[in-house]
């Protein structure tokens, strides 16, 4: 990033995504940069949903494949 200030604002926003606030709330906080901060912001904030879904499926089959070796070696035990 070749604009020092938008690459310490974008820092700043990415932590208020982190921690929760609107993308609108951000971009009012910094409005000389609103025209370039938002479609960034916008970005991150569709990777991290993308990447909490694509993180949360390999979960859920883990933990199924984990039940099923658990009642498996119950089984085994009787």
């Amino acid at each position: 990033m070749d604009d020092p200030a938008l690459a310490f604002i974008l820092d700043e926003a990415l932590a208020l995504l982190d921690e929760g606030e609107e993308i609108e709330a951000i971009i009012e906080r910094f409005p000389d940069f609103s025209g370039r901060l938002l479609p960034l912001l916008r970005v991150a904030s569709t990777l991290r949903e993308t990447a909490d879904e694509a993180i949360e499926v390999p979960l859920e089959a883990l933990k199924e494949i984990g039940e099923f070796i658990q009642d498996k070696l119950e089984d085994l035990g009787d």
